[in-house]
């Protein structure tokens, strides 16, 4: 991953990734071996930047260790090692070639921390394929991402709608409701943000639970690599025809981020290239009103201060720039603003009539 942040900081302006000259400081050692035997076709794919050399390196990585010409040795023991050569150690030598941003310096130490919790037994993965771990993590942290080919689109897709607010605000509640409406007449599939049960989840989950510490800037990537997990699923569910209703989504996890003391654009860049939702359904609540409802208080961030600064996040014109916003007031009765909500949804399916739905656009890519 440091290695893609590399590329990005040695590549001449305008120029594709196979024509980026390779430091010479990275030539040596392992990171050099796989570096120097990356196929070009592998870096010179759709999708550019940063995140399309993760996934070159990734497989230039596999073939590097089948091959050999990794001098960090067979691939044995744990998943997050190459022989004695630690995917953190590869790491730093490719960060010792130029001074690393503030985005690579996170992913370090997300890697470095996953790696901790994984040999200590905390965290316990179940990825998908045979890279293990570490190169799992590579391909979803999305350093630098920048949009691919845009979506496809079916002429008849699903409607795509999330529920933002403050915790506590209803944004479950009417999440599910409205779920439970449009099933009575097309497919539905209900999702939630941070979903715990994928890798990247269940490391979100030791975070969120207190049981591991990152910085603000680390978690915020992980969150966005949270999504792009799914991001595949819920195109091709709404090019099957089903909608897709999501409790929070990207806006959420920019918001808290800038509540934090982020930056928005720091914050939007990783998520940018996301499927765009076609409707958001805001839950307005005042903060001390929050505290007082069941259970409040046992999330990391539940707290009024907090809460406050994050439902300025939520306005903030830049976040809200390209998709159509409805606020409801979570003072009125549910009854009030499950009608509205479905009101909301009904208009946004006009708008996309049989066999003309509008493109699955790309988040912030405008």
């Amino acid at each position: 991953m440091i290695a893609a942040a590399a590329f990005r900081l040695h590549a001449p302006a305008g120029t594709r990734p196979t024509a980026w000259p390779l430091p010479s400081a990275c030539r040596g050692g392992p990171a050099g071996a796989v570096l120097l035997g990356a196929p070009r076709a592998l870096l010179s794919g759709r999708r550019c930047g940063a995140a399309g050399a993760v996934l070159g390196l990734c497989a230039a990585t596999r073939a590097a260790l089948a091959r050999g010409r990794a001098r960090g040795g067979a691939r044995r023991g744990p998943a997050w090692t190459w022989g004695r050569t630690s995917a953190t150690s590869v790491l730093a030598q490719v960060g010792e070639a130029a001074p690393a941003p503030s985005s690579s310096a996170a992913v370090q130490e997300i890697l470095r921390v996953a790696g901790e919790l994984q040999a200590a037994g905390t965290w316990r993965p179940d990825c998908k394929g045979g890279g293990g771990a570490a190169e799992y993590l590579a391909e979803h942290l999305a350093l630098g991402r920048e949009p691919a080919a845009p979506w496809p689109t079916c002429g008849s897709r699903g409607l795509f709608v999330v529920f933002e607010g403050l915790d506590r605000s209803g944004k479950s509640t009417h999440s599910k409701l409205l779920a439970e409406h449009l099933g009575s007449e097309a497919p539905v599939r209900w999702m939630c943000f941070p979903d715990r049960s994928s890798p990247i989840g269940s490391l979100l989950d030791l975070y969120l639970r207190k049981q591991a510490s990152l910085s603000i800037s680390a978690v915020h990537l992980l969150f966005s690599a949270n999504r792009w997990e799914q991001a595949a699923s819920i195109a091709e569910d709404l090019n099957s025809g089903t909608h897709v209703i999501c409790d929070r989504y990207a806006f959420s996890g920019a918001a808290y981020s800038i509540a934090n003391g982020l930056d928005l654009g720091f914050c939007q860049a990783p998520d940018r290239g996301l499927p765009a939702p076609d409707l958001v359904c805001f839950m307005r609540v005042c903060p001390e009103e929050a505290a007082q409802r069941e259970d409040y208080g046992l999330s990391r961030y539940e707290y009024p201060e907090m809460q406050a600064k994050v439902g300025k996040a939520f306005d903030l014109p830049g976040l809200r720039a390209g998709v159509a916003w409805h606020d409801f007031d979570s003072r009125r009765s549910q009854e009030v603003n499950q009608a509205e909500v479905r009101d909301a949804a009904r208009q946004a399916l006009a708008r996309s009539g049989p066999g003309t739905a509008p493109p699955l656009r790309q988040l912030w890519a405008d």
